[in-house]
């Protein structure tokens, strides 16, 4: 039994490691190429290129149906993944098209000479990202190999013409059509793994209207749950472009790509503990509440150390290795790392959202953050600039992410597991036993 406990333990380290590694590699050479870039084509091109992708992330749920996690669960517990799959593609697809197309309209009404061909290359990225439904399908049967591997090659592929870019002064349209690039690669690459290396049934692929009926379901509170989401997370950014101008935009975000690096990493960790979580929550309900109160204590303790090594280490990596006029991005750095704690733990908690089937909440809590950014953003960006947007997301965050939740019955037991989390309570409840 307990040679049997340490192969698991061991295989669980290895696939943790396929989820995470691949990041750290994607990290490391992505935050060269942002420097890169950044520098070359300076702080207002930079903003200019960050608006339209915030914009692009603002219009992006409205595609994707706010489901994925949804899709996730699907494919654990439905026995016709093909099903699944298809019935998950042509409603997405559908979706992607009309998000396709409001995006289009928007930038045609507004700032039509600075923008619109910036954002039309960038409009593919919508459609492509939204129809890659094989990613889910990995990551519900837990293959990190493949999942990350095509994340990666795509990623290298497109990082690769970054570089090249600079090095032959190509214009920042170049650099946003890599953008739609990089996620048409990595639906073409995720599709050849799922049908040539874990040889999905293709005769199994056929539309479940039961099926789209119940996704569509889900989606209702999820998808305007993840738009308030990403308007909370983006509308410093597009009122700083508003109130400030293209150049602050620029700074601001290279304090922010760097926050969205830890994002990246703590996304991967907990997609990868979702499916088990699923899995465990149908065995035993009480086992279930114990390991999602392990996992907050966890991140909690990630949280800090991330918070911990942006306060002291990446303040110097920005005044030495980006040019002056980004130096204010060190002091919005330093704010929007605190955070990162309550992210972090809004991440998990989203997805014991769904495991409860209560995702109505996650769009509730979400929209008071987002209300209250907005408000806070109008006032604190007049009187400290860049700073105080940095100010406002920070507060909604904690908001968002955890204050909120003890005002509704449902989610008071999350509040509390999130407070224990916070105060590094029952870390032992991360260790999965046999």
């Amino acid at each position: 039994m307990q040679k049997k406990s340490i192969r698991k333990s061991l295989r669980d380290f290895e696939n943790i490691a396929w989820y995470l590694l691949p990041k750290l590699i994607n990290i490391s050479i992505g935050t060269y190429t942002l420097i890169l870039i950044a520098n070359y084509l300076g702080a207002y091109e930079f903003g200019k290129l960050s608006y339209v992708l915030a914009v692009v992330s603002i219009i992006t749920p409205i595609a994707s149906l706010g489901v994925d996690n949804v899709l996730v669960r699907e494919f654990v517990v439905n026995v016709h993944k093909g099903e699944v799959f298809f019935s998950a593609f042509l409603l997405r697809l559908i979706f992607s098209i009309v998000a396709f197309i409001l995006f289009c309209i928007y930038f045609l009404l507004y700032d039509y000479n600075n923008y619109i061909l910036i954002a039309i290359v960038v409009s593919f990225s919508i459609i492509f990202e939204a129809v890659n439904i094989g990613r889910f399908y990995l990551q519900a049967i837990q293959a990190p190999k493949l999942s990350e591997g095509a994340e990666t090659l795509s990623l290298l592929i497109t990082n690769l013409l970054r570089v090249i870019g600079v090095l032959i002064k190509k214009d920042t349209l170049y650099f946003a059509s890599l953008y739609s690039i990089q996620k048409i690669a990595l639906f073409i690459l995720t599709l050849i793994f799922i049908f040539f290396f874990k040889k999905m049934n293709i005769k199994g692929l056929r539309f479940s209207f039961p099926l789209t009926k119940k996704i569509l379901s889900s989606a209702v509170f999820l998808i305007l749950s993840h738009i308030s989401m990403i308007i909370y997370l983006k509308v410093d950014l597009i009122m700083v472009k508003h109130m400030l101008g293209e150049k602050f935009v620029g700074i601001y975000t290279v304090s922010t790509r760097f926050i969205e690096i830890w994002y990246l990493i703590f996304h991967a960790f907990i997609s990868f503990i979702f499916p088990r979580i699923l899995n465990y929550k149908q065995q035993d309900k009480n086992m279930f509440m114990a390991k999602v109160q392990g996992y907050y204590s966890v991140i909690a303790l990630l949280s800090y150390a991330v918070v911990a090594i942006n306060l002291f280490i990446l303040p110097y990596i920005i005044t030495t290795l980006f040019s002056y006029e980004y130096k204010q991005s060190v002091a919005v750095l330093n704010i929007l790392s605190f955070a990162i704690i309550f992210t972090t733990s809004g991440m998990l908690w989203a997805r014991w959202l769904i495991a409860e089937n209560l995702e109505k909440y996650g769009f509730l809590f979400n929209t008071f953050g987002t209300i209250i950014n907005i408000i806070l953003n109008f006032f604190l960006i007049s009187i400290y600039g860049i700073e105080g947007a940095a100010i406002s997301t920070l507060i909604s965050s904690i908001v968002a992410n955890y204050v909120s939740h003890i005002l509704v019955k449902e989610t008071r037991v999350s509040f509390i597991h999130q407070t224990m989390g916070f105060l590094l309570i029952n870390l032992r409840g991360f260790i999965w036993k046999k």
